[in-house]
C-alpha cells in the first residue's frame, strides 16, 4: 500500500510540475499596478518590421477600413523593402516601447506607395501584447496621422 501511494504521489507531483511550466509568468507594471502576462521573448519584446503577424494586421486593418469607409476596392497584396526607421525601447516605468517602420505596399491597383507603421508594446487589448498603427500617404483622406503620416514617423 505504501509503495502504491508513493507512486501516485510521484505521478501527481510530475503532473503539477509539468502544468506549471505551461502557465505564463506574470510581470508587474508599476505604473498601472496590474500584473500582466510576461512576454515569453522577454520584457519589452516588440516584433520586427518584417514580422508576418505585424504585416497581416496592416493588411486586415486596411481591408476593414476600405470596406467600411473608403470603399475604393483597393487591397494590400504584399510588402517589399522593409526598413526600421527607429527603435525606442521602454527605458523607465510608464513609457511605451516603440518601433518605427516603413515599407512599400503592393496594392491591387498596381501602385506601390510607402506605408509607415508603428509597433507599440503593451498597447494591445487590456495592455496585453502589442499594437500596430499604419498610414499610407495619399490614402489617409482625413489626415488622421497628419498630411504625410508624420505622426507615425520618428521625430528625432
Amino acid at each position: 500500500m505504501g509503495e502504491r501511494l508513493s507512486c501516485v504521489l510521484a505521478a501527481l507531483m510530475t503532473i503539477v510540475a509539468t502544468s506549471m511550466t505551461a502557465v505564463p509568468s506574470l510581470a508587474f507594471d508599476g505604473a498601472s499596478g496590474l500584473h500582466i502576462p510576461a512576454d515569453p521573448r522577454g520584457p519589452g519584446a516588440i516584433p520586427t518590421c518584417d514580422h508576418a503577424r505585424v504585416l497581416k494586421r496592416i493588411v486586415n486593418q486596411q481591408a476593414y477600413a476600405d470596406r467600411r469607409t473608403w470603399k475604393t476596392g483597393i487591397r494590400i497584396d504584399g510588402f517589399e523593402r522593409y526598413r526600421e526607421n527607429a527603435f525606442q525601447p521602454k527605458t523607465v516605468p510608464g513609457t511605451i516601447g516603440r518601433r518605427y517602420c516603413q515599407a512599400h505596399a503592393l496594392l491591387t491597383n498596381g501602385t506601390h506607395p510607402q506605408v509607415y507603421y508603428l509597433i507599440e508594446e503593451r498597447q494591445g487589448f487590456a495592455s496585453i501584447g502589442w499594437n500596430v498603427e499604419f498610414c499610407m500617404p495619399g490614402h489617409d483622406k482625413w489626415h488622421v496621422y497628419d498630411a504625410r503620416c508624420r505622426t507615425l514617423r520618428p521625430y528625432f
